[in-house]
This record gives structure tokens, sequence and C-alpha cells, in this order.
């Protein structure tokens, strides 16, 4: 049976190097960020999101915990995960925090 290579879909200029910040050590992987979507052909935003987010191969992150700082390429500032949406993809959106979220298991 062929086994689709999804890993080529994120190796496009677009495409960012994410550090994820684990305790075991930093994970790297590449990943698309999106903050706001723009028309090529205008140069304007025709999509304003309200929270940053990254557009990653599942088995990549299934198992990054809520909170993670990481960094990303070229982007100069540090985020933190807050949910990785589970859907039927291999790919999924992670999203994205500019404020570290609370530890939701401390009393």
């Amino acid at each position: 049976m062929w086994k689709e290579n999804i890993s080529v879909f994120f190796s496009g200029l677009d495409a960012r190097k994410v550090t994820f910040q684990l305790s075991s050590g930093p994970r790297v992987i590449t990943a698309y960020f999106d903050n706001e979507f723009f028309d090529a052909a205008t140069g304007e935003a025709v999509l304003r999101t309200t929270e940053p987010r990254l557009t990653a191969i599942f088995d990549d992150v299934k198992d990054i915990p809520r909170g993670t700082k990481l960094n990303i390429e070229e982007i100069p500032s540090d985020f933190w995960t807050l949910e990785i949406e589970k859907d039927e993809t291999k790919t999924t959106t992670v999203l994205l925090s500019k404020i570290q979220p609370l530890d939701e298991t401390q009393p």
C-alpha cells in the first residue's frame, strides 16, 4: 500500500522552524505560522485571526502539553500552546497564546 509523505507539504517558502521547549529537551519541527491571511495579488489581509496558530503535522505535536513555551523562526515573540485540535487528518491546528496560560492542574 502506498504511504503518503505529508512532510513535503511542510518544506515550502512560508514554512518555519518551530522549537518547543519541553522538559525532556527542545523539539524542533517545521510548521506554518498563521496570524493573518494575505491575498498575494493585493497584498492585503483577507482574514485576521484572533489567535496566533500553527498548522503542523499531527504526529509532530500530538504529545505537546498545554502551556509549552515555543519559539518560531523569524518571529520575535515567544508563544505558549493553548490547544492542539484533534481531527481525522494528518495535519492539525495548534492554537497559541502570547501570554503563558495558567496551569489548570494546580489548585
